[in-house]
């Protein structure tokens, strides 16, 4: 009977467990259905920017259009990228080729990275949220686009960047420098480029709801709600 009694309490658990991540989303897909005026929200696909956000994260954003860096045209006015945000862009606008990534570089910034240490305006950035892991550089021929970015003093001949080693690149006026926090496995600017003002979609508030695999032994079948995820943002 004990035995029984066990059984039946596990069970009653993992109802009440459903029951409450049934809440949960219903609740979060309403909130998110309604709008909240300028808020909109985008899910994670990819580990480019772990362990702040993982495969699975819902993010709540502010904003849900192109930056508009034009007063000209009437518009009301946007919040301008700060360094250390995390936002979504366009890669190439048009084309809803979207990502997620950190805010490194701002307009007219000198920004280098030595031995994976990132360097703006020759001062170290404090970065607590990057993950290292294994990866393999890629060619230099994949950084073409650096050059005429380049500080004046670098010998273009000397020049072979890699993933860990690169500039020291000046920002163009109304671009971002963007990279993500898993160094080794991003696909950032420092492949495709800077990001047009334009092209900046939206400021990542927080996690609005996290569904996936609770850790990295965890088997895909093991897939659940992470609700030590849910609300934060680092």
């Amino acid at each position: 009977m004990g035995e029984t009694a066990r059984t039946d309490g596990g069970r009653q658990r993992r109802r009440l467990g459903l029951v409450s991540t049934l809440l949960v989303a219903t609740a979060f897909v309403i909130i998110m259905a309604k709008g909240l005026s300028d808020f909109d929200r985008y899910l994670v696909t990819s580990y480019s920017m772990a362990n702040t956000l993982l495969p699975g994260d819902m993010v709540v954003v502010r904003g849900s259009e192109p930056y508009d860096c034009s007063a000209a045209r009437g518009s009301v006015a946007r919040e301008l990228p700060k360094r250390g945000e995390i936002w979504v862009y366009e890669r190439q606008s048009g084309r809803g080729d979207v990502m997620v990534k950190r805010v490194i570089g701002l307009p007219g910034d000198t920004i280098s990275m030595l031995t994976n240490i990132v360097m703006v305006n020759r001062i170290r950035l404090h970065e607590p949220y990057v993950s290292l892991g294994s990866g393999v550089d890629p060619s230099s021929r994949q950084f073409m686009w650096q050059r005429e970015h380049l500080r004046p003093d670098i010998q273009l001949a000397e020049y072979r960047p890699t993933l860990g080693t690169w500039g020291p690149l000046i920002v163009p006026a109304n671009a971002y420098f963007l990279l993500g926090d898993n160094r080794t496995a991003s696909m950032d600017s420092r492949h495709h480029g800077f990001v047009r003002a334009e092209h900046m979609v939206a400021r990542v508030v927080w996690i609005g709801f996290s569904y996936g695999i609770p850790d990295s032994d965890a088997l895909p079948s093991q897939e659940v709600v992470r609700w030590d995820r849910i609300g934060r943002l680092r």
